[in-house]
């Protein structure tokens, strides 16, 4: 728990609205659900940039698996301070 202050909860939580709101995002504007579009940002000192909307369903299927990972190494180390204080 000190290694990583990081709660596993919030980061599953996180991706997963990320990865849901994407689905309902589509689904809002009329489009099939998970279909993909392309964004185009004009940031001044990057210059045109295209943003598929795949990227932020997978960025929320990371944060899942991120989170999940983190929760069972956190589960799975907590014993190792209660067995060495012995």
């Amino acid at each position: 728990g000190e290694t990583l202050p990081l709660d596993a909860g919030k980061v599953l939580g996180t991706g997963l609205a990320l990865s849901a709101g994407t689905a309902v995002t589509s689904l809002l504007l009329g489009a099939p659900v998970l279909s993909s579009a392309v964004l185009h940002l004009d940031v001044p000192v990057l210059g045109d940039i295209k943003l598929v909307t795949a990227l932020f369903f997978d960025l929320g299927v990371y944060l899942i698996v991120v989170g999940l990972v983190l929760d069972i190494l956190r589960s799975l180390g907590a014993r190792v301070d209660v067995e060495m204080v012995r």
